[in-house]
């Protein structure tokens, strides 16, 4: 009998993922109760600016525009297309951006962790599953995500969807669940050779009876990524269309090549680790953070090391899944600078944590596969029959502690980044909407709330949703300061976007000085920036320099 047709299966995954829902509600609700910047912000705003360019795409597709970051300008700013669609639904049924934003987080993490409980019991170990997926609810920086208006959520549901039903022998579900998990997230990329090397290095996989041929495992092989890349496809020829490159302009802005083997790049990845449950401590001691890690590094060699008596498949999949994403970040992300999570730039800052979050879910199934093979073990090394109780409890003892306080700091980083955005990004858009003529073009430094809540044409000055001005915007940074060329190069940019406002970040686009008509309309401060990246925004006039 397989598992689907065990009659406790359906019941068992509708009762986790109701489990998970009211976990990840009360955590969630938690975060949301905040008041430590003050009460409401909390509950009413988000936490960065990018959730609101989700939403500003997730507008122009309810108003019958998609992915027109200004109408009748086709762009392709949307990291996560699928995230954007979904959140396009409750706005077409008049609900609130935020409300609209935190909800379907709430609700994915909840389809993330359940997706977790069903990988781990078709690996034959419900315990371990029933853990993640309580895990999942409630590690800080996975609450953080529910409630920041970001994909994150989306992204590990549909990554752990896909190894599920690979290991469960349906191969169409992998390769469809792959392929929105790259709409979700281009790191999804990464996946496919993944499957690729798990069809052929398992002569056996989940379900079968006899070894396969080698030329059936690459037929496997070719239809799990074939259906993967044919499920991504139209996002694909979305961009080649609009910008004439397969990635989103997101892609070309942010990413910097780094080294495979930079020492610095690896060394802000271990700092992330070693402040999460199970592979650090949040605790704020040295002694916890090493008690951490050489609790998390065991449990997780003994993970793999139960993934590889599963099979070859679940020791690719889940096994190296994560360091495969990490090794992709490494290479392609700065990361920031390692200091506090209330710091602008820093590693920490959710900002740059939420990209290391999907290599964090499938390591944390395998730390949990590892405790469970340390609690199974217990009772056969000790004779008794509830070591495996005692032994797991004393296990969870660290990580538990850690997940309280790493909540309660995150927490107020929270309140504070939402407050950070309302009392900038937002009012400067409200005062954009209320001041300036209806045709007015807005050159933004950060340009989602200003362009959702100003409804002014707006020109992303860091290039992610104006993908023509990439190049120009890199030249100007490359010209020498106060030169001839730099202001040809900005006379440019001005005649082509039309710009004749902008609202910038004090510090940004120092090539923009020539160009503002000083003194500035209205400026915008923050007592205490955690989020932004500068403490004062400006609203100017702009004219071509001379």
């Amino acid at each position: 009998m397989t598992l689907e047709q065990d009659p406790r299966h359906g019941p068992a995954l509708r009762s986790v993922f109701l489990m998970a829902l009211g976990l990840t509600v009360l955590a969630a609700g938690s975060f949301l109760a905040s008041s430590a910047a003050g009460p409401g912000h909390a509950l009413r705003g988000l936490p960065l600016d990018d959730a609101w360019i989700h939403l500003v795409y997730a507008r122009s597709i309810a108003e019958g525009q998609p992915f027109q970051y200004n109408p009748g300008e086709w762009e392709t700013g949307s990291t996560s297309p699928l995230w954007a669609l979904l959140l396009a639904v409750p706005l077409l049924l008049g609900a609130g951006p935020v409300v609209a934003a935190k909800a379907l987080g709430v609700l994915f993490t909840a389809s993330a962790a359940t997706a977790g409980h069903a990988l781990l019991r078709r690996l034959g170990a419900p315990g371990a599953g029933l853990a993640l997926a309580v895990t999942l609810c409630v590690v800080p920086y996975f609450t953080f995500a529910s409630v920041s208006g970001t994909e994150v959520a989306l992204f590990v549901a549909l990554v752990l969807l896909a190894f599920e039903r690979f290991l469960a022998g349906r191969l169409t579900a992998a390769g469809v669940a792959t392929g929105l998990a790259i709409l979700a997230r281009p790191e999804a990329y990464l996946l496919l050779p993944l499957f690729v090397l798990a069809c052929l290095a398992d002569p056996r996989p989940a379900g079968a009876g006899q070894a396969r041929a080698l030329s059936a495992r690459l037929l496997d092989a070719l239809r799990v990524a074939g259906i993967a890349a044919a499920t991504a496809a139209p996002w694909v020829l979305y961009c080649l269309a609009a910008s004439g490159r397969p990635f989103p302009a997101t892609f070309y802005a942010k990413a910097t090549p780094h080294s495979p083997f930079s020492t610095e790049q690896w060394g802000k990845v271990v700092a992330f680790l070693a402040v999460q449950p199970f592979s650090g401590s949040a605790l704020p001691t040295v002694a916890a953070v090493a008690a951490g890690a050489l609790l998390g590094a065991p449990l997780w060699l003994a993970g793999l090391m139960r993934l590889r008596r599963a099979g070859w498949s679940a020791f690719v999949l889940v096994g190296l899944s994560g360091p495969l994403f990490l090794a992709g970040l490494v290479v392609t992300l700065p990361l920031g600078w390692i200091g506090r999570a209330d710091e602008p730039g820093s590693l920490l800052n959710f900002y740059n944590a939420r990209y290391l979050l999907p290599a964090l879910a499938p390591l944390l199934a395998t730390q949990l596969l590892g405790l469970a093979e340390f609690a199974e073990r217990s009772r056969a090394w000790t004779g008794v029959a509830a070591a495996p109780v005692v032994v797991g409890v004393a296990l969870l003892a660290l990580p538990l502690v850690s997940a309280v306080y790493g909540h309660a700091q995150l927490r107020a980083v929270y309140s504070w980044n939402c407050q950070n955005i309302e009392a900038m990004q937002v009012a400067a858009g409200r005062w954009i909407d209320r001041n300036l003529p209806a045709g007015a073009r807005v050159a933004a430094s950060d340009a989602g709330a200003v362009r959702w809540f100003g409804r002014r044409a707006v020109v992303d000055l860091n290039g992610l949703n104006a993908h023509r001005l990439l190049p120009r915007i890199r030249a100007l940074y490359a010209a020498p300061e106060g030169s001839a060329e730099e202001r040809d190069l900005l006379r440019r940019l001005i005649a082509e976007t039309r710009v004749d406002h902008a609202a910038i970040l004090a510090g940004r686009h120092p090539w923009l000085r020539d160009a503002q008509v000083v003194p500035p309309l209205v400026l915008f401060d923050l007592a205490n920036n955690t989020i932004c990246g500068s403490d004062r925004l400006g609203v100017l006039a702009l004219r071509p320099p001379r």
